[in-house]
């Protein structure tokens, strides 16, 4: 048995495709890490699926934003603001279709200012607590869920990665 090189720790990896994958516009920003490396911006975006229950059809979707900060560029920058808000418009879009479920680490803590839409009329609620999601006491991912829920408990569980475990127990209550 080969080692890995790279072995996960209390991660959830997915080697088979669930459904569509749609990457976002890659501003192809670049930096200088904090060891003289250079860093590019990678590809982002979300995969998704519906799925059928008992009780009718569900989206599922789990997403990756750029993290911007790091590349000392702005969520609010009219530049990137151009590629949010197809994000949002797509998640509104499934919205109408169906009840979506969404798991994104949009690596930016105010979600109500990157995606307001999502939220007026009560779109979409974010399940998790306000607390920290990462190791640096930042809260940048987030469980959101339309009204054909209702959460029942969430939490955030520390784990050995930069990023804490997300956790939410919803119901699922379709008309």
């Amino acid at each position: 048995i080969k080692k890995p090189s790279h072995p996960a720790k209390n991660g959830i990896l997915n080697r088979y495709l669930l459904g569509k994958i749609d990457k976002f516009e890659n501003p192809q920003l670049k930096s200088t890490g904090p060891n003289g490396q250079e860093w590019n911006l990678f590809d982002k975006g979300w995969c998704s699926c519906n799925t059928q229950t008992l009780f009718g059809d569900v989206t599922i979707l789990n997403g990756h934003w750029f993290p911007l900060h790091y590349f000392g560029a702005s969520h609010t920058n009219i530049r990137y603001l151009n590629i949010i808000k197809p994000m949002m418009q797509d998640l509104l879009l499934l919205e109408k279709q169906r009840p979506v479920l969404a798991a994104i680490d949009l690596n930016y803590s105010k979600i109500e200012t990157m995606l307001p839409d999502l939220f007026k009329n009560n779109a979409y609620v974010n399940a998790l607590p306000d607390k920290p999601t990462t190791t640096k006491g930042e809260k940048q991912d987030f469980i959101l869920y339309t009204n054909a829920f209702t959460n029942l408990h969430a939490e955030i569980i520390k784990t050995n990665s930069d990023h804490e475990l997300c956790l939410a127990c919803l119901n699922f209550e379709f008309a």
